[in-house]
């Protein structure tokens, strides 16, 4: 559904937010209190391979009345299982490292997995 999301942790309270709302590659991905600025909005791109591409709000632009995402979450060097690996945007490239699983559970509501804490993903 074209829908975007805001995305928050469940142990916090605080929300996935894109530092100072700044697009670019490398721009660190944090958590902050609630405002509802597009740097705290999400689009979720679905794979064949029941992952997701996380996409932000950040940088989009939009042409002829179609939507294009310029930036989406990002493992940082593509790291797949180390502790405290830095969360990111970057140019949407297809790799690994911007695949996110999101499991379902108990009444509808999504948890995303980064690293051990869970995340919320809510509707707008």
């Amino acid at each position: 559904s074209n829908k975007w999301f805001y995305i928050k942790n469940a142990y916090s309270g605080r929300y996935l937010d894109v530092y100072m709302g700044t697009a670019g590659n490398g721009v660190n991905v944090q958590q902050c209190q609630f405002n509802g600025n597009d740097n705290q909005q999400w689009f979720l791109f679905p794979q064949s391979n029941g992952t997701y591409v996380i996409g932000s709000k950040v940088g989009y632009t939009t042409s002829g009345g179609q939507m294009y995402i310029n930036y989406v979450l990002d493992v940082n060097g593509g790291d797949n299982g180390n502790n405290g690996v830095n969360i990111q945007i970057w140019s949407s490239n297809s790799s690994n490292a911007q695949k996110f699983a999101i499991l379902k559970v108990q009444r509808i509501i999504a948890h995303m997995l980064l690293e051990q804490d869970q995340a919320i993903i809510q509707e707008l």
